[in-house]
Protein backbone atom coordinates (compact mmCIF):
# COMPACT_ATOMS: atom_id res chain seq x y z
CA UNK A 1 0.00 0.00 0.00
CA UNK A 2 2.86 2.34 0.87
CA UNK A 3 4.56 1.38 -2.39
CA UNK A 4 1.43 2.29 -4.35
CA UNK A 5 1.23 5.63 -2.56
CA UNK A 6 4.86 6.29 -3.42
CA UNK A 7 4.21 5.61 -7.10
CA UNK A 8 1.18 7.89 -7.07
CA UNK A 9 3.18 10.74 -5.53
CA UNK A 10 6.03 10.17 -7.98
CA UNK A 11 3.64 10.28 -10.93
CA UNK A 12 2.04 13.45 -9.63
CA UNK A 13 5.44 15.08 -9.16
CA UNK A 14 6.41 14.18 -12.73
CA UNK A 15 3.40 15.93 -14.16
CA UNK A 16 4.70 19.51 -13.64
CA UNK A 17 7.44 18.83 -16.21
CA UNK A 18 4.83 17.91 -18.82
CA UNK A 19 2.65 20.78 -17.65
CA UNK A 20 5.57 23.18 -18.10
CA UNK A 21 6.09 21.92 -21.65
CA UNK A 22 2.43 22.33 -22.45
CA UNK A 23 2.48 25.79 -20.87
CA UNK A 24 5.47 26.74 -23.02
CA UNK A 25 3.69 25.57 -26.17
CA UNK A 26 0.60 27.51 -25.15
CA UNK A 27 2.66 30.64 -24.48
CA UNK A 28 4.43 30.39 -27.84
CA UNK A 29 1.23 29.88 -29.81
CA UNK A 30 -0.49 32.67 -27.89
CA UNK A 31 2.46 35.01 -28.53
CA UNK A 32 2.40 34.27 -32.24
CA UNK A 33 -1.36 34.75 -32.37
CA UNK A 34 -1.15 38.08 -30.52
CA UNK A 35 1.67 39.39 -32.74
CA UNK A 36 -0.14 38.33 -35.91
CA UNK A 37 -3.43 39.82 -34.73
CA UNK A 38 -1.73 43.09 -33.79
CA UNK A 39 0.09 43.21 -37.14
CA UNK A 40 -3.07 42.53 -39.15
CA UNK A 41 -5.04 45.12 -37.19
CA UNK A 42 -2.30 47.74 -37.57
CA UNK A 43 -1.95 46.99 -41.29
CA UNK A 44 -5.68 47.49 -41.68
CA UNK A 45 -5.47 50.83 -39.89
CA UNK A 46 -2.50 51.89 -42.04
CA UNK A 47 -4.20 51.15 -45.33
CA UNK A 48 -7.41 52.78 -44.12
CA UNK A 49 -5.44 55.95 -43.40
CA UNK A 50 -3.86 55.64 -46.86
CA UNK A 51 -7.25 55.42 -48.57
CA UNK A 52 -8.67 58.22 -46.40
CA UNK A 53 -5.76 60.41 -47.52
CA UNK A 54 -6.47 59.44 -51.11
CA UNK A 55 -10.11 60.47 -50.71
CA UNK A 56 -9.07 63.79 -49.15
CA UNK A 57 -6.79 64.44 -52.11
CA UNK A 58 -9.64 63.66 -54.47
CA UNK A 59 -11.74 66.28 -52.69
CA UNK A 60 -8.87 68.76 -52.86
CA UNK A 61 -8.42 68.10 -56.58
CA UNK A 62 -12.14 68.73 -57.06
CA UNK A 63 -11.86 72.10 -55.30
CA UNK A 64 -8.88 73.08 -57.47
CA UNK A 65 -10.69 72.05 -60.63
CA UNK A 66 -13.63 74.25 -59.63
CA UNK A 67 -11.41 77.23 -58.78
CA UNK A 68 -9.39 77.10 -62.01
CA UNK A 69 -12.25 76.91 -64.51
CA UNK A 70 -12.24 80.65 -65.12
CA UNK A 71 -8.44 80.76 -65.34
CA UNK A 72 -8.44 78.14 -68.09
CA UNK A 73 -11.37 79.72 -69.90
CA UNK A 74 -9.62 83.11 -70.01
CA UNK A 75 -6.09 81.69 -70.45
CA UNK A 76 -5.00 83.23 -67.14
CA UNK A 77 -2.12 80.98 -66.10
CA UNK A 78 -1.04 83.39 -63.34
CA UNK A 79 -4.41 83.01 -61.61
CA UNK A 80 -4.16 79.22 -61.90
CA UNK A 81 -0.65 79.29 -60.41
CA UNK A 82 -1.92 81.41 -57.52
CA UNK A 83 -4.63 78.83 -56.86
CA UNK A 84 -2.03 76.06 -56.78
CA UNK A 85 0.09 78.04 -54.32
CA UNK A 86 -2.68 77.43 -51.81
CA UNK A 87 -1.40 73.84 -51.63
CA UNK A 88 1.38 75.09 -49.36
CA UNK A 89 -1.06 74.48 -46.51
CA UNK A 90 -1.02 70.77 -47.42
CA UNK A 91 2.59 69.65 -46.79
CA UNK A 92 1.90 66.13 -48.05
CA UNK A 93 1.40 67.51 -51.59
CA UNK A 94 4.75 67.27 -53.38
CA UNK A 95 3.65 68.61 -56.78
CA UNK A 96 0.58 69.68 -58.75
CA UNK A 97 0.05 70.49 -62.41
CA UNK A 98 -2.74 71.97 -64.48
CA UNK A 99 -2.99 71.14 -68.18
CA UNK A 100 -5.18 72.85 -70.75
CA UNK A 101 -7.55 71.15 -73.18
CA UNK A 102 -4.63 70.46 -75.58
CA UNK A 103 -2.74 68.75 -72.73
CA UNK A 104 -0.18 71.55 -72.54
CA UNK A 105 1.20 72.50 -69.14
CA UNK A 106 -0.74 75.55 -67.96
CA UNK A 107 0.41 76.01 -64.34
CA UNK A 108 2.46 74.06 -61.82
CA UNK A 109 3.38 73.87 -58.17
CA UNK A 110 6.07 71.94 -56.31
CA UNK A 111 7.30 71.94 -52.75
CA UNK A 112 10.64 73.67 -52.13
CA UNK A 113 13.57 71.29 -52.45
CA UNK A 114 15.33 70.51 -49.19
CA UNK A 115 19.00 71.45 -49.46
CA UNK A 116 20.26 69.23 -46.63
CA UNK A 117 19.12 65.69 -47.39
CA UNK A 118 18.76 63.46 -44.34
CA UNK A 119 20.59 60.26 -45.26
CA UNK A 120 18.71 58.15 -42.71
CA UNK A 121 15.36 59.42 -44.00
CA UNK A 122 16.37 58.76 -47.60
CA UNK A 123 17.46 55.22 -46.68
CA UNK A 124 14.22 54.56 -44.82
CA UNK A 125 12.22 55.88 -47.76
CA UNK A 126 14.00 53.55 -50.16
CA UNK A 127 13.37 50.57 -47.87
CA UNK A 128 9.68 51.40 -47.42
CA UNK A 129 9.40 51.95 -51.16
CA UNK A 130 10.25 48.29 -51.76
CA UNK A 131 6.99 47.12 -50.18
CA UNK A 132 4.72 50.18 -49.91
CA UNK A 133 3.45 52.84 -52.32
CA UNK A 134 5.37 56.01 -51.50
CA UNK A 135 3.33 58.33 -53.68
CA UNK A 136 -0.32 58.97 -54.44
CA UNK A 137 -1.23 60.31 -57.87
CA UNK A 138 -4.59 62.02 -58.29
CA UNK A 139 -5.95 63.49 -61.50
CA UNK A 140 -9.26 65.10 -62.21
CA UNK A 141 -10.70 66.72 -65.34
CA UNK A 142 -11.56 70.41 -65.25
CA UNK A 143 -14.90 70.84 -66.97
CA UNK A 144 -17.64 73.43 -67.22
CA UNK A 145 -21.01 72.91 -68.86
CA UNK A 146 -19.92 69.56 -70.27
CA UNK A 147 -16.84 71.09 -71.93
CA UNK A 148 -13.42 69.77 -70.90
CA UNK A 149 -11.21 72.76 -70.16
CA UNK A 150 -8.21 70.90 -68.84
CA UNK A 151 -6.87 68.54 -66.23
CA UNK A 152 -5.43 68.82 -62.73
CA UNK A 153 -2.85 66.27 -61.60
CA UNK A 154 -1.52 66.07 -58.05
CA UNK A 155 1.19 64.02 -56.33
CA UNK A 156 1.34 63.38 -52.59
CA UNK A 157 4.20 61.91 -50.55
CA UNK A 158 3.06 59.06 -48.28
CA UNK A 159 6.30 58.76 -46.31
CA UNK A 160 4.81 60.43 -43.22
CA UNK A 161 1.77 58.14 -43.35
CA UNK A 162 3.86 54.97 -43.44
CA UNK A 163 6.30 56.29 -40.83
CA UNK A 164 3.46 56.85 -38.35
CA UNK A 165 2.02 53.46 -39.29
CA UNK A 166 5.38 51.74 -38.69
CA UNK A 167 5.74 53.37 -35.28
CA UNK A 168 2.21 52.29 -34.35
CA UNK A 169 2.96 48.74 -35.53
CA UNK A 170 6.13 48.51 -33.43
CA UNK A 171 4.39 49.93 -30.37
CA UNK A 172 1.53 47.46 -30.82
CA UNK A 173 3.90 44.51 -31.05
CA UNK A 174 5.89 45.72 -28.02
CA UNK A 175 2.72 46.08 -25.94
CA UNK A 176 1.57 42.62 -27.05
CA UNK A 177 4.93 41.04 -26.16
CA UNK A 178 4.95 42.84 -22.81
CA UNK A 179 1.50 41.43 -22.07
CA UNK A 180 2.69 37.92 -22.97
CA UNK A 181 5.80 38.33 -20.81
CA UNK A 182 3.71 39.36 -17.80
CA UNK A 183 1.35 36.43 -18.41
CA UNK A 184 4.30 34.00 -18.59
CA UNK A 185 5.78 35.41 -15.38
CA UNK A 186 2.52 34.93 -13.48
CA UNK A 187 2.09 31.48 -15.05
CA UNK A 188 5.53 30.33 -13.94
CA UNK A 189 4.95 31.63 -10.42
CA UNK A 190 1.66 29.75 -10.27
CA UNK A 191 3.31 26.63 -11.65
CA UNK A 192 6.04 26.78 -9.00
CA UNK A 193 3.51 27.31 -6.23
CA UNK A 194 1.81 24.07 -7.29
CA UNK A 195 4.83 21.94 -8.20
CA UNK A 196 7.14 22.78 -5.28
CA UNK A 197 4.84 21.35 -2.56
CA UNK A 198 4.49 18.17 -4.64
CA UNK A 199 8.26 17.90 -4.99
CA UNK A 200 8.71 18.36 -1.24
CA UNK A 201 6.07 15.73 -0.59
CA UNK A 202 7.90 13.30 -2.90
CA UNK A 203 11.24 13.93 -1.19
CA UNK A 204 9.66 13.41 2.23
CA UNK A 205 8.11 10.13 1.05
CA UNK A 206 11.47 8.92 -0.30
CA UNK A 207 13.28 9.77 2.96
CA UNK A 208 10.71 7.89 4.99
CA UNK A 209 11.68 4.73 3.16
Amino acid sequence: MKQDAKHIIANVSAKPSLANQLSLILVLTTSIAIVLTTSVFTCGVGFRIYHDTENQLQSLAHVISQNTQAALAFKDSESAATTLMGLQSAPEISAAFIYDAENHLFASYSTPQVKDIDLSQATLKSILGLVLPMQIEIQRPIAKGGEILGLVRMYADTYTIWLKWGIALLLGILVAMLSVTIAVWFGLRLSRSISLPLMELTQAAEKSH
